[in-house]
């Protein structure tokens, strides 16, 4: 598979935010992000491409 390049642009309280549930799960931030985006990119419901919820990017409990 092809991979292309993503860049994404974080405010620094959301940058904060990610590490710290990257961190809880084990993972990169860039994996974290990438398995958010691959999910939501294959779930069922609408989703407008050029917002990102950061708020979603919750480890899973």
């Amino acid at each position: 598979m092809k991979k292309t390049r993503l860049v994404i642009n974080l405010e620094p309280d959301e940058i904060v935010k990610a590490k710290k549930h990257a961190k809880a799960k084990g993972i990169s931030v860039s994996k974290l992000v990438e398995d958010y985006l691959i999910s939501m990119i294959n779930s069922d419901r609408d989703f407008d491409y050029t917002t990102v919820d950061t708020n979603a990017l919750k480890p899973n409990e």
